[in-house]
C-alpha cells in the first residue's frame, strides 16, 4: 500500500509532461502558422484533447465495431456547422481531416503527403514491402502494377466460364422461378479471388469451387489467412504510430500460413511452362524479369492480390445492395444491358465495350459514391505545408499542416454531402450522373501517386458480372431490412451482407 501514493504520483507526472510537452509543440506550431499567413482549423472534440484525444479513440473503436465508422465521422463535422476540415489530436499524433474537396484535390497532386511510417508498418507483417507499403519515391511498385492493370491489358483479360458457373451453381432456383434466400456479398469474394489469382499467379486458387455447398462451402486457407490478416491489420492502422500495441500471437500465425500458401502459388508458376493459359497475361511473369528473390515475388503479389479482389468485391457488392432496393432501377438497367449486349456471354473485360452502356456506369458510379468503397483516405505530411482552405471562422483562410501531420480525407462524409452534391445527397439515383462533370467531391479512387492501383480493372470486373446477372434474372427483391452498417476492413461493405432473392428471366 506505500507504494500506492508514489506510483499514482508517478502516472500524474508522466500525464503533466506529456501534456506540457503538447502545448509547447502546439505554441510553436502556432507560431509559424501565423508567420505564414494560416490560420488553424475548428477542433473537433476539443474536450477531449485535454484526456489525450482517448474518448475520441474509444469512440472510434466502438463505431468501427458497431459498424457505423463513417456515419461517425461525418458527424464529427457536421457538429460544428458548416465546416469540411477539422483538426484531431488522439494519443499526442496531430491529426487533420477534411471532406473539402478543394484541399482533397490539392493533397492528391502534392508530393508532400504520401504514406506515412506507422501505416505502412501496420501493414507490413502480412503482405510486406510493395505497392501498398512503398513511399512513393522508393522503388516504384505502384508504377509496374498501374502498368499491368491499364486499359490495354485490362481488356485482353479473359473471365473464363467456369468462375461463372461456380457463382450460378451456389444459387438455387425453385420451380416458381425464384432463388432461395442467398447472400451475394461472399459469392463475390470468392469470384474475384479466383479471377485475382489467375490473373497474378496464372492458377485459380478455385475458391468458388470449395465454397460450393455440395463441397463443404467453406474457405480455403488462403483466403481466411487473408481476411482475418485484413481485418486484424485495419484494426492496427486505427492506433497510428501505436500500430505495435495491437498484435498477437495469432495474427503472426495467421501471416504466416498466408505466406506458405502464396509461396506455393509463386514456386508453382515458377516451375511450370508460361506458355500455359495462352494470350491470359500473368502478372507474376512480368515481376520475375525484375528480380528472382522469393520473398519479394511473395510480397508484391500479396500486395496486388490487395489491390485487386477486395475493391472489385466491395463494389460489386454495394451495386448488387443499392439496386435490391430500387427494383425500378434494376429494371431499367436490366433492359439497358440487353439493349446493349444481348443474351451473349461477356467473356473479356472489354471496359470501352462496358462504357458504351451509359446506364450501367451511372449505376456502379452512384454505387461507389453513396457507399464509398474507401470511407476514409489517409495520407501523412512529409513536409511542412499549407492547406488552401479550411482555417478560420469562416473556413476560407489556408490551415498551416507541419510534417508528421495525419491527414484523414474522408470520403463517405464528401461524398454524401448537400452542398457538392444536392438536397438527394443521400439517395441512390444514377440519373444524377446523366449530365454532371465529375470533380474532386468524388474521389473514390484516390488520386496522385497513391492513387486506387487498379480502377479500371475493378471497373471492369463489376460491369461484368453485374450484365451477367441481370442477363440471368429478371427481377430482384431485398431480404434485409436492418439499417445499413459498414464493416471496414481498408474497404467497407455491407454489414448485413447482400441478401436477397432472384427471379430466373423467362425471356
Amino acid at each position: 500500500m506505500t507504494l500506492l501514493p508514489a506510483v499514482l504520483g508517478a502516472i500524474v507526472s508522466g500525464i503533466a509532461l506529456q501534456l506540457t510537452f503538447y502545448l509547447l509543440k502546439q505554441r510553436r506550431v502556432n507560431a509559424q502558422a501565423v508567420s505564414r499567413g494560416c490560420q488553424p482549423a475548428p477542433v473537433a472534440d476539443s474536450a477531449s484533447i485535454w484526456l489525450f484525444g482517448l474518448p475520441i479513440l474509444w469512440s472510434m473503436i466502438k463505431a468501427d465495431r458497431d459498424q457505423c465508422r463513417p456515419q461517425l465521422f461525418a458527424k464529427s463535422f457536421d457538429d460544428l456547422g458548416r465546416v469540411h476540415t477539422v483538426r484531431k489530436a488522439i494519443l499526442g499524433f496531430r491529426i487533420l481531416a477534411t471532406r473539402d474537396p478543394v484541399n482533397v484535390k490539392f493533397i492528391y497532386q502534392s508530393p508532400s503527403f504520401d504514406i506515412g511510417p506507422a501505416r505502412s508498418q501496420a501493414l507490413m507483417p502480412l503482405i510486406g514491402l510493395g505497392a501498398f507499403t512503398a513511399k512513393s519515391t522508393s522503388k516504384n511498385y505502384r508504377s509496374f502494377v498501374r502498368s499491368h492493370l491499364s486499359l490495354d491489358k485490362v481488356s485482353r483479360i479473359e473471365v473464363r466460364q467456369t468462375h461463372i458457373q461456380y457463382l450460378l451453381q451456389s444459387i438455387s432456383i425453385g420451380e416458381d422461378g425464384w432463388t432461395t434466400k442467398i447472400d451475394l456479398a461472399p459469392l463475390f469474394f470468392h469470384f474475384t479471388l479466383d479471377i485475382a489469382s489467375e490473373i497474378v499467379w496464372g492458377k485459380s486458387v478455385d475458391s468458388q469451387a470449395a465454397a460450393v455447398p455440395s463441397r463443404g462451402g467453406s474457405k480455403i486457407l488462403l483466403e481466411q489467412c487473408f481476411d482475418s490478416g485484413k481485418s486484424f491489420m485495419a484494426k492496427r492502422c486505427n492506433f497510428l504510430s501505436l500500430y505495435w500495441l495491437v498484435d498477437s500471437f495469432g495474427f503472426r500465425s495467421v501471416c504466416a500460413q498466408l505466406h506458405h500458401e502464396v509461396d506455393k502459388l509463386v514456386e508453382g508458376r515458377l516451375n511450370s511452362d508460361p506458355s500455359i493459359g495462352g494470350e491470359q497475361p500473368v502478372i507474376l511473369d512480368e515481376i520475375v524479369k525484375s528480380t528472382q528473390n522469393r520473398v519479394d515475388l511473395r510480397n508484391q503479389t500479396l500486395n496486388l492480390l490487395m489491390a485487386i479482389r477486395d475493391p472489385a468485391a466491395a463494389l460489386l457488392g454495394w451495386t448488387f445492395y443499392h439496386l435490391a432496393r430500387h427494383p425500378k432501377v434494376f429494371a431499367k438497367l436490366r433492359m439497358a444491358i440487353l439493349e446493349s449486349f444481348g443474351k451473349e456471354p461477356i467473356t473479356m473485360l472489354d471496359l470501352a465495350k462496358f462504357h458504351s452502356c451509359a446506364y450501367l456506369q451511372h449505376c456502379i458510379q452512384e454505387a461507389h459514391r453513396i457507399s464509398a468503397i474507401v470511407p476514409l483516405n489517409e495520407r501523412f505530411a512529409v513536409q511542412d505545408i499549407d492547406l488552401p482552405r479550411g482555417g478560420g471562422l469562416d473556413g476560407t483562410k489556408p490551415v498551416f499542416v507541419p510534417k508528421g501531420t495525419h491527414i484523414l480525407i474522408a470520403n463517405y462524409a464528401m461524398q454524401r454531402h448537400p452542398e457538392f452534391w444536392g438536397s438527394d445527397a443521400d439517395l441512390f439515383i444514377p440519373e444524377r450522373w446523366e449530365r454532371r462533370k465529375v470533380g474532386a467531391e468524388y474521389s473514390p479512387f484516390g488520386g496522385g501517386q497513391r492513387g486506387c492501383l487498379g480502377p479500371k480493372f475493378g471497373h471492369a470486373i463489376v460491369a461484368s458480372m453485374t450484365i451477367q446477372l441481370l442477363q440471368r434474372f429478371d427481377s430482384i427483391e431485398n431480404l434485409e431490412f436492418a439499417p445499413v452498417r459498414y464493416r471496414e476492413t481498408f474497404e467497407s461493405h455491407s454489414g448485413n451482407g447482400v441478401v436477397v432473392r432472384l427471379h430466373n428471366a423467362d425471356d
